[in-house]
């Protein structure tokens, strides 16, 4: 009776091997999906809030108030802020051209340029990372005043 029956033992095993390949791949693909949206989220909350803080008042330079912040200081907020998911090293908070911030002020939405400032350096593996960010505030009349001085050259990095 024994003969009559073809073997199956490992069927399954075999089954499983054939489509756990293809299952884990779309399972890794949804988590790498995932952090990278939620690491765009964290930037891009990053940016308004110091955005929100540069308009309010709450973030200064040179007024000689107790919220003047100094570029290295401000860069240190900013890495605050993206701490949960992305760390910043001390060398890159003191080095613009590895973080860069770029933080100025417009009279109108038409007079924000469009462009995006690119690496110039290549940005291979293993090189320092780069990252371009634009904070930009439409300045009020009392607000600008708060904006202006820690914008001082349009072209120089935060």
């Amino acid at each position: 009776m024994a003969a009559d029956c073809p073997l199956k033992d490992g069927a399954a095993a075999i089954e499983f091997a054939l489509l756990a390949i293809p299952y884990f791949l779309i399972v890794f693909a949804i988590v790498e999906t995932f952090i990278a949206y939620t690491g765009e989220q964290l930037v891009a909350n990053a940016v308004d809030t110091m955005a929100r803080k540069l308009r309010t008042g709450n973030i200064t330079y040179g007024l000689n108030r107790g919220t003047d912040k100094t570029r290295t200081e401000f860069r240190r907020a900013f890495c605050g802020e993206i701490s949960i998911m992305i760390k910043c090293s001390e060398e890159e908070i003191a080095t613009p051209d590895k973080l860069h911030l770029d933080v100025r002020s417009f009279a109108t939405f038409a007079l924000i340029p469009t462009t995006i400032p690119r690496s110039t350096s290549g940005g291979a593996f293993g090189e320092p990372r780069h990252v371009f960010l634009r904070l930009c505030a439409r300045p009020r009349e009392k607000a600008s005043t708060c904006c202006a001085p820690i914008i001082a050259g349009t072209s120089s990095p935060i």
